[in-house]
Order: C-alpha cells, then structure tokens, then sequence
C-alpha cells in the first residue's frame, strides 16, 4: 500500500523524477519525465540505464550527471542541460540526489529531477536583450521561432507606416533637453494607442516619428492594408489629443502641431539587422522606403495621410481615397500613383 502511494505521489509531481538503483537501473519513471522526453515509461523501468540514453546521445549528459552522482558523490543543483527530444531542441533544468541505506552510509543509487524550461529561459533571454524597447509581440514571435530565423530573415507582405510630427524641429531648437524629451515622450504615448489598438507593431521611435508595420503573422494576410490605413485615420483624429498632452508642457505652441503619414504596401524582409551585441528585429527594403517618402511627399502635397496604389488596392471600399500625384522609387522603371486617404468611406 505504501508503494502504491508512493508511485501516486511520484506521477502527480510536475516535475520529471527518473531513479536509478546501485547498479545502473532505472526503478522509477513518473509520468512527467515520459510526458518532457515523450517516451513510454513503462518501456524503460527495470530497463538498464544504458537503454535510455540509448534513444539520442545528448541524453548522455544525463547518465553522466547520474553516474557522477552514484559513484563520485557530485551533485548538481538547477544546472542547465540541453538535449534532443524527437529532433527537437529542448532546454532542461536538471538536480541529482542520492538515495542512502537507513544508515545513511551506503548509496542505494540516484534520483535526476528535472523540468522544461526551453521557453521560459528562451523568454529571460529575449526579455535581458530586448527588455523594453521591442514590441511585446515581435518578442513573442521572436521567442516562436528557431533560435536562428531572426537572424536569417524573412520575406513577407505587410503594410509599412511613418508618422512625423510637424513643425516640432523648429520647436525643439528653442526648449530645454528635460522639456524637449517631455514633449516627444507624449507625442509617441498619444501616437502608440491608435497603432496598438490595431494590432501594429511599433518597430521604431526616431525622435518626433514613429515606424510601425502591419503582417502576418500579426494579423491576417487580407487585414494589414486595411488596419494600417484605418491606423492613420485614427492618428490624424487624435491630433487635438496628442496637442492637449504638448500644451501642458510647453502651452498655446502646441497649437501649431500636426502630424505627417505615408503608408506603404509591399514585400520586405524581416529580421535581425545589427551586431552579435546589439541587435534590431526590423522590417527592410523598398516598401519601407516608400511609406517614409510619402509622410515626406505630404508637405508638397500639402496633405496629411498619403498611401501607395497597392495600399489603396487591397484596403479596398472602407475608406475614401483620392489620387493625388506620382512618384518613382529608386530602382523602379515607372512612377506609381500615389493617394491620399481622405477619411473613412460613408458606406462601409
């Protein structure tokens, strides 16, 4: 009865408990070690040692941590052990303890526990690199692939924003640093709701402008033109907000903000851009450059919100578009048009 409650506690323990007797054989194998290394048990228990580690030869850092512990007496606490599980990477914190005689002399053999902590290490470890300065989604998405994709990158379709505050370069020449950051640190507190709000990932603040980008797998593959011009209605709607959040720091100046946006749609290239000490997870290539000369093609225009034509295309009727001028990208044979976005669509 004794053993029989002592197997009930054993497997209703999270964490995975293997014993290995004197001898080299396993004896015990609860039901959170067969579900980590996603092995049947009952194959193994009884079974030598031996016969685990046969299954993938990283698990040979377990029979050594277990051999050491029976016949050297060398423990280990929380110690980190990767493995392979199917193929698989997985990142296991490990402790050794031994089973004694009632004298306490005499080693009876070895108990291993240990949990799965691929993903909360690989999160502590994106949290320390990236802590508040990345999109909690691009980390989220970051901490979902191989450990390698950032770094590899990839292409995909999305939907690119640049917002510019107008008006405020000439401002800032004349305020105090402490100010000056006061003002900018509101503009993008304002600027962020509408972006969050629709799912965009912020990807850059560069002083008074602020970069975000709409895609998969963010959202769906038919919705980033759609969210990101509905973004920008929304921050034009909130300019007389984002000059109440100024004006109580710098007074009647903040009158005279406004706000610059170009939208862009197209393939880039998303991934890690910067040194093996400091990295950037970033969205590349001419549909970026596109969207930051349309915020800066507005002050010609003498509009507020311009997109590009493909933009307008697969927004489709939720919003009111006009065709305003053209322009050619460096490396395109032909001028596109170019439109603004007038509001959204009285018939949606």
């Amino acid at each position: 009865m004794n053993e029989q409650l002592s197997l009930i506690v054993l497997d209703n323990i999270g964490d995975g408990v293997i014993s290995v007797d004197a001898s080299g054989c396993i004896t015990s194998f609860n039901q959170a070690a067969g579900k980590i290394l996603k092995l049947d048990r009952d194959a193994f228990i009884g079974q030598p040692l031996v016969t685990l580690l046969a299954v993938d030869e990283s698990l040979d850092t377990f029979g050594d941590a277990v051999l050491a512990a029976i016949y050297e007496g060398q423990l280990i606490n929380d110690q980190v052990i990767d493995i392979a599980v199917q193929g698989e990477k997985r990142r296991l914190r490990v402790s050794t303890t031994l089973m004694r005689a009632d004298d306490r002399r005499s080693s009876l053999g070895a108990i291993l526990v240990f949990r799965d902590q691929t993903e909360s290490i690989r999160r502590e470890r994106a949290e320390r690199l990236f802590g508040t300065y990345v999109d909690a989604q691009v980390v989220d998405q970051i901490l979902a692939m191989d450990e390698d994709a950032p770094d590899r990158g990839i292409r995909s379709s999305v939907t690119v924003l640049f917002c510019d505050l107008e008006g405020f370069t000439s401002l800032s020449e004349r305020l105090d640093p402490a100010v000056l950051l006061n003002c900018v640190n509101r503009f993008i507190e304002v600027m962020s709701v509408p972006i969050s709000r629709n799912r965009g990932i912020t990807d850059k603040f560069m002083g008074d402008a602020v970069m975000a980008y709409w895609g998969p797998p963010f959202c769906a593959p038919d919705e980033h033109a759609t969210l990101g011009c509905r973004t920008g209605v929304e921050l034009l709607a909130a300019v007389p907000e984002l000059r109440r959040a100024v004006g109580e720091v710098i007074g009647s100046q903040a009158d005279a903000l406004h706000i610059r946006i170009g939208i862009a749609t197209g393939e880039v290239v998303a991934g890690n851009v910067g040194t093996a000490t400091r990295k950037n997870y970033t969205v590349l290539g001419d549909t970026v450059n596109m969207a930051a000369r349309l915020e800066q093609i507005n002050k010609q225009l003498e509009t507020r919100l311009l997109c590009s034509q493909t933009t307008m295309q697969l927004a489709g009727q939720a919003f009111s578009f006009r065709e305003r001028d053209s322009v050619q990208l460096r490396g395109r044979s032909a001028a596109e048009p170019i439109y603004e976005i007038t509001g959204f669509s009285p018939v949606r």
